[in-house]
């Protein structure tokens, strides 16, 4: 099964439609690179797949479950996304930012578990690699 299936997918603003008919899936362990011009459609492609955007028709699913049933934490737990530009307005060392994707796997207020501090290490250690 497919971890993301996009069937003829469009989306747009309002009344301008950027993406027309896009379809592809992504299996686990594949690797994906959205390249184009400015314009193209590439954020709008990265917004519709999360949900944060309207698509005009179409469908995503990730897990084989269509994003429009999931709840946004659940949805949070299964995709991410990673802007090119971060504009923080505070400053934080490498493993403060890689530990805000531990976020939506803790209780409100509750802060770092053991387990979260594991994944965190065994994350930044991938890097080193």
């Amino acid at each position: 099964m497919a971890i993301l299936e996009v069937s003829h997918l469009s989306a747009g603003y309002e009344k301008d439609v950027v993406l027309k008919n896009i379809s592809f899936t992504l299996e686990e362990g594949e690797f994906v690179s959205i390249l184009g011009r400015n314009g193209s459609g590439k954020s709008t492609l990265i917004k519709a797949l999360q949900a944060l955007l309207k698509n005009t028709s179409g469908r995503v699913q990730i897990n084989g479950q269509d994003i429009l049933t999931l709840k946004p934490r659940q949805l949070a737990r299964m995709i991410a996304y990673v802007p090119q530009i971060f504009d923080f307005p505070f400053e934080f060392n490498v493993e403060e930012i890689v530990q805000m994707g531990r976020y939506i796997h803790q209780g409100r207020l509750a802060g770092s578990s053991p387990g979260d501090i594991r994944v965190i290490e065994e994350v930044m250690q991938l890097q080193q690699d």
